[in-house]
C-alpha cells in the first residue's frame, strides 16, 4: 500500500492518504515513528496496526471522552470522528463499541428529551432541535406516540396560554394589530395554527 499524499492539518498532526483513498489523521510523531512519506509504501505490519489497534482505540477514547462531558447521539459522534479525520470502518468500531455498553442510545435520548422538553417546548420546535443532533422527525414523532402523554393536558394548549399570559393578553380588550403579533409570535415558536387559534379567542389570523 502506497502513500499517496500527507498533509499538515496542524503543528502536531497530519492527513494521510493511501493509494486506495483511505484517509486518517495522525501525530507528527507517528509520522517519523512509523517512518511514512509521500510516495512510499507502508508496511503491512504498520498498516495492521494503525487500522486493527492504534485508531480504534483512539476513537473509543475519544467517544467516551466526549460521552463523559454530556449525552450523545450516534449522529452527534459519528461527525465528531469524521472531524477528527478516522476512516468510516474505524468510526463504526467505535460507535457500536459504545453502543455495546449502554453508553449511547438514541431511542433513550429522544424519550428523555421529550419528557424533558414537552412541558416546555412546541413539537414543531423539539423535532427541530432533535433535527440537529441527526435523529429525523418520523422516529421523534414515533416515541413520541409510545410515551402516550393522551391522558394528560394538552401541554402546547397550556404553553400557549402561558406565552399569552406573559405577552400580556387581554382578550377582547386587545387590538387586532396586538392580535396578529401575537399570533405571528407563537407561529415562529412552531405552535400550530389551530391552537394557537384556540387559544386566541375569536381569531382566525394567518401570518402575512
Amino acid at each position: 500500500m502506497i502513500v499517496r499524499e500527507i498533509t499538515e492539518l496542524s503543528k502536531i498532526k497530519s492527513n494521510v492518504i493511501l493509494e486506495d483513498g483511505m484517509s486518517f489523521s495522525l501525530y507528527k510523531s507517528e509520522l517519523h515513528r512509523y517512518q511514512l512519506k509521500e510516495g512510499e509504501p507502508i508496511e503491512d505490519a504498520v498498516y495492521k496496526k494503525l487500522i486493527d489497534t492504534e485508531l480504534p482505540k483512539r476513537a473509543k477514547l475519544r467517544c467516551m471522552n466526549l460521552l463523559k462531558q454530556r449525552d450523545y447521539t450516534e449522529p452527534e459522534l459519528r461527525r465528531k470522528l469524521e472531524r477528527g479525520g478516522y476512516p468510516d470502518e474505524i468510526i463504526q468500531t467505535a460507535l457500536e463499541y459504545v453502543k455495546s455498553y449502554g453508553y449511547v442510545d438514541d431511542e433513550a435520548y429522544v424519550r428523555n428529551y421529550l419528557d424533558t422538553y414537552r412541558e416546555k417546548k412546541s413539537m414543531l420546535r423539539m423535532e427541530h432541535d432533535l433535527a440537529k443532533k441527526g435523529i429525523g422527525r418520523n422516529t421523534v414523532r414515533k416515541i413520541y406516540e409510545q410515551m402516550d402523554f393522551s391522558d394528560e393536558e394538552d401541554a402546547e394548549l397550556l404553553q400557549i396560554q402561558t406565552l399569552l399570559v406573559k405577552k400580556g393578553y387581554c382578550g377582547e380588550d386587545c387590538t387586532p394589530e396586538q392580535q396578529r403579533k401575537l399570533y405571528a409570535f407563537l407561529l415562529r415558536r412552531g405552535y400550530p395554527a389551530s391552537k394557537i387559534t384556540q387559544c386566541i379567542k375569536g381569531t382566525s389570523y394567518e401570518e402575512g
